[in-house]
């Protein structure tokens, strides 16, 4: 059901050899289309983000990006929509990653979540449902 996938499908990953996992690469301040939350930052309303969104602060509302990024500091409640996703923090509400979701340790997600490949790292906490696309 859970399954990796291959190195050359996500361009914008990088798989780190020691471990086979993915690692999310950060979005670049400078980089064309992308949004930085950063901590300490609350961001309310409805956001279509067509490259990168990094989120260590508070996102209250939709979310739809190509990558996602939460970092640990992070918590985002509101709906989401992404290909590829790298989560640390807290996500109140359902989540869609259509290409490849990665859930760290330390996440915290309360809703749905619809996937195509997830890796699930010991000590994920879930409340909800699992879809697989």
């Amino acid at each position: 059901m859970f399954s990796r996938g291959s190195a050359d499908k996500i361009s914008n990953d990088e798989r780190d050899e020691s471990n086979g996992d993915y690692t999310t690469q950060k979005p670049d301040s400078k980089e064309a289309g992308s949004l930085i939350v950063g901590q300490g930052v609350v961001l309310n309303g409805s956001l279509q983000v067509p490259n990168k969104t990094l989120v260590s602060g508070s996102l209250n509302g939709e979310l739809q990006t190509k990558s996602l990024t939460v970092e640990s500091t992070g918590h985002i409640s509101g709906k989401i929509n992404c290909e590829n996703a790298d989560i640390a923090g807290h996500v109140g509400n359902n989540l869609t990653s259509t290409e490849l979701l990665i859930l760290r340790s330390s996440s915290v997600i309360s809703g749905d979540i619809f996937y195509k490949e997830m890796q699930i790292d010991k000590g994920a906490k879930i409340t909800g449902k699992l879809v697989m696309l």
